[in-house]
């Protein structure tokens, strides 16, 4: 009976963490910034017409040395964790590169202003140029064909505007009258889903992983790990993605800047698939033909195409050195 009682326990538990984590992931940094607006005297300054105050206030403040430190210790800690196999380190250094991406849920003219503080850690990029943090904008491609097709899918189907379901996604800006026809929007939607399934493969995935370190096996090979070798980095990389369309989709206010979101998640997904792989490199040498096998029959992030998984993993490969 308590075998029976068990996956269902779990479902529920994971269901609850998944909706106390998708909420905090989308709320909290709104309160988080009206403390910040309350406790930090950041003036909300002009790039166009007050770009001498902004600089004054920066080096008053000494802002740049702050970001290059942060952003040095911020490296270091991946470089560490990676020359001491300890990847919980480099993975911290991970999270704090994609830190500043929630300083893009509110939006000021100054890009320091509010949540934007955490953006000080990629101050010297922008010392050289705002555009560097545009570079990785290749990402948004997956997220422009999908919504692109949905929003052409949409458009093909007559709908009648008084079906209920349909009248409260115009009332929630989900579809909206283009042209005398109705057109969906799905970017925020989508971004969410991203959300809630990247919080939900982590947790199942973390709750699987804690069940073969404390039943003393030495791979975890069920569940989700029947079709991912690391759910967990693989729930971070969707989590993490949501997070930064969900930020791009915030209005940047008249004579603002928005620095862009796209490098920080790039830089910190490369570094997470690097930790990947060489928490592999680990478990060959520890495990052995055991482990081997197991990657030969389970897909590396997701279960793509073998050729796909090559081309993907060829340059972090040769990073590595494997």
């Amino acid at each position: 009976m308590k075998n029976k009682q068990s996956p269902i326990y779990l479902t529920g538990l994971a269901i609850i963490f998944t909706s106390t984590l998708v909420f905090i992931t989308l709320e909290a940094p709104i309160y988080l910034n009206r403390l910040l607006i309350d406790y930090l005297d950041i003036p909300d300054y002009n790039p166009a017409i007050n770009p001498d105050l902004i600089e004054e206030f920066i080096v008053k403040n000494n802002l740049r040395p702050i970001g290059y430190s942060c952003l040095a210790l911020t490296l270091l800690l991946v470089i560490i964790g990676f020359a001491t196999s300890k990847s919980k380190i480099s993975a911290l250094g991970s999270a704090i590169l994609f830190l500043p991406t929630f300083g893009h849920f509110v939006s000021y003219m100054f890009f320091l202003s509010g949540l934007g503080v955490l953006r000080l850690i990629w101050i010297p990029l922008w010392g050289i140029s705002f555009d560097l943090m545009r570079l990785g904008d290749i990402v948004y491609l997956p997220y422009m064909i999908i919504t692109f097709t949905l929003s052409l899918l949409f458009s093909l189907y007559t709908l009648d505007n008084n079906f209920p379901f349909f009248r409260f996604l115009i009332e929630n800006g989900m579809i909206h009258h283009y042209m005398g026809g109705l057109h969906l929007d799905p970017r925020a939607p989508l971004a969410i889903l991203l959300v809630v399934l990247g919080i939900l493969i982590f947790i199942v995935s973390t709750v699987a992983w804690f069940h073969t370190y404390q039943s003393g096996n030495g791979i975890a090979d069920f569940w989700l790990y029947k079709y991912s070798r690391h759910p967990q980095y693989t729930g971070w990389i969707m989590w993490s993605y949501g997070v930064m369309l969900y930020a791009s989709l915030t209005p940047v206010v008249r004579g603002g800047i928005n620095p862009g979101t796209s490098l920080p998640w790039m830089l910190s997904s490369v570094i997470v698939i690097c930790i990947a792989l060489n928490e592999e490199i680990q478990m060959t040498r520890r495990i052995g033909e055991e482990y081997i096998h197991y990657m030969n029959r389970t897909p590396f992030l997701l279960p793509l195409p073998k050729i796909v998984v090559k081309i993907i993993q060829f340059p972090f490969k040769l990073i590595m050195k494997t």
